[in-house]
């Protein structure tokens, strides 16, 4: 007898249940404020809702996972986890309208729905990979993630809008804190970029197709609790099309991407404590440009190039996360690949095609900042993130391992509920 898995067997339905109950109850029931831009935009009815619909859709399918997978097996049918799923879905939306800052969507009953069906799907394929009635192989899953790197390259291409633009020194925007600083000058191509419309004729998107380079000599602020413009360019639809700012005592630069035109966000680009030793109201001169695709960024005499997003930072996509050190980011990267690389460990028919499949897909991911508009960053940050792309294809060769002793009856004497219960 082996008391582990016996364990396992008899507590992993509560315990993800109960984890899960109290995880949504933390994101989805306490106060929230709503961002200016997308306030008085958000229709009753819709299915992507605010500048970041798709984002949210994304966010509300992969939240009620879990869920499909405690409710998956016994017997249970695809509808009925469902139908599950949406009661809770609208039990919560009920909540949310008593909680300040919160708003109920219709929409999102139906992604939750989605996501408690979609956890159920991934419960009835995973118990019989464990089982052996289903077909070993790690394929399907490889090519689903060397379609999904170069996408995600993709989205990274920076998207100006066709329209008239707006310098901005130091700008109150309202939902970004304005930068204590001053702004003594700015220019773009070397042209006086003022506070107020680009004099050019409009559009003026052809101005950051091209190569470019911006350039301001500011007055250093005290350093903002969050990102506050120093320089940056909207346009006549108050989007944002560039900006160049700080965050505690980050350079930070941001750009509309095309992830923003599909309702998605972005990961901003930093330059990790370039304010770091100068005082308030020490003169510098910052700036950004783009020569033959390379971002660079710069700070009196000393510039940085080759930035960009990496792979590992495109979790943003769905929901960046500003406030947290950079080291808190960087884990979250290294979680992220690993999360996207662990589907061709778990269906892997053998360890040898495990590894196989880990190492194509590190392979892709030099090909995907080979050829897409992502970078690798230092070398040191792009070696950990393959490293942690090929340690989510172990991990799940390792998860696959240990469901498959768990559920062994040879070894535990009971048949393990997400082997034959689906």
């Amino acid at each position: 007898m082996h008391p582990l898995p016996d364990i396992i067997r008899a507590w992993w339905r509560p315990a993800l249940g109960v984890a899960w109950l109290l995880a949504v109850a933390f994101l989805t029931l306490q106060p929230a404020g709503m961002r200016l831009e997308e306030f008085g935009r958000i229709p009753e009815l819709c299915l992507f809702c605010g500048t970041r619909g798709a984002g949210d859709a994304i966010l509300n399918v992969v939240m009620f996972v879990p869920l499909g997978l405690v409710l998956g097996g016994r017997s249970r049918s695809l509808g009925a986890i469902m139908l599950v799923g949406a009661a809770l879905s609208t039990g919560i939306e009920l909540g949310q309208v008593f909680v300040p800052g919160r708003s109920s969507s219709p929409a999102d009953v139906l992604w939750n729905g989605l996501g408690a069906g979609l956890g159920g799907l991934v419960h009835a394929r995973i118990a019989a990979r464990v089982s052996g009635r289903a077909r070993a192989g790690a394929l399907p899953w490889l090519a689903a993630l060397l379609l999904t790197l170069p996408v995600l390259g993709i989205l990274a291409t920076p998207a100006p809008t066709e329209d008239d633009y707006w310098g901005q020194w130091a700008p109150d925007l309202g939902h970004m804190p304005q930068y204590s600083g001053a702004v003594l000058e700015a220019d773009l191509d070397g042209a006086p970029l003022l506070s107020g419309r680009i004099p050019e004729p409009g559009p003026h998107r052809a101005l950051l197709e091209k190569d470019w380079t911006l350039s301001g000599r500011i007055e250093v602020g005290p350093a903002p609790r969050s990102v506050s413009p120093i320089v940056s360019i909207y346009d006549g639809q108050q989007r944002e099309i560039l900006l160049v700012g700080a965050h505690r005592e980050d350079m930070v630069y941001r750009e509309r991407r095309l992830a923003h035109d599909l309702l998605l966000e972005a990961p901003d680009v930093r330059v990790t404590d370039a304010f770091d030793d100068r005082a308030d109201g020490d003169t510098v001169t910052i700036g950004a440009r783009r020569a033959n695709g390379i971002l660079c960024l710069s700070l009196d005499a000393t510039e940085w190039c080759g930035l960009g997003i990496t792979p590992g930072r495109t979790w943003g996509y769905l929901l960046y996360l500003e406030g947290p050190p950079e080291w808190f980011r960087r884990l979250l990267d290294a979680v992220w690949l690993a999360m996207l690389f662990f589907p061709i460990g778990l269906f892997a028919g053998t360890r040898r095609e495990a590894v196989i499949g880990g190492a194509v897909g590190v392979v892709a991911l030099l090909a995907t900042v080979a050829f897409t508009p992502l970078v690798a960053g230092a070398p040191l940050v792009f070696a950990l993130e393959c490293l942690a792309g090929a340690t989510g294809a172990a991990a799940g060769w390792a998860v696959l391992a240990f469901l498959r002793r768990a559920a062994d009856p040879r070894q535990s004497g009971v048949p393990a509920s997400i082997a034959t219960n689906h």
